[in-house]
């Protein structure tokens, strides 16, 4: 499959349906935050990886998130992680390393969300 044509894909998908985006205000890491009961999500990750010591090196990696309220407490989620590898002679035996578009795997995932309350504050935590 070429670049143009994951492309095409992932726009008529992105076209078909209205979007919203939200902050990510710390980038990879996950805040606390949990979806309502009834609320889903999808999110596109895509990350670019350019060069090495040698040779000629390029790999996209992607993730695709599916996220649900089950509860106002709990979300779970499921990734979808692919990746892209272009490689000539890149390793330090002037030998090519693997290259092609491949799954990288399925990670299921939950969260519960929980809360302390005194007088002063309420605090709580996150169990994933």
């Amino acid at each position: 499959m070429s670049y143009r044509n994951a492309a095409l894909g992932v726009a008529a998908l992105a076209l078909g349906q209205p979007a919203a985006a939200g902050d990510s205000p710390f980038g990879y890491v996950y805040t606390t935050d949990t979806h309502p009961k009834g609320q889903r999500e999808v999110e596109q990750w895509i990350t670019k990886r350019h060069g090495q010591s040698r040779g000629t090196f390029d790999a996209w990696q992607f993730r695709a998130e599916f996220e649900y309220g089950v509860s106002n407490n709990l979300q779970t989620a499921l990734y979808l992680n692919y990746d892209s590898v272009n490689a000539f002679r890149n390793r330090p035996d002037d030998t090519t390393g693997p290259g092609a578009f491949v799954p990288d795997g399925v990670d299921p995932d939950a969260r519960y969300k929980t809360a302390f309350s005194s007088r002063s504050r309420t605090s709580g935590f996150i169990a994933s």
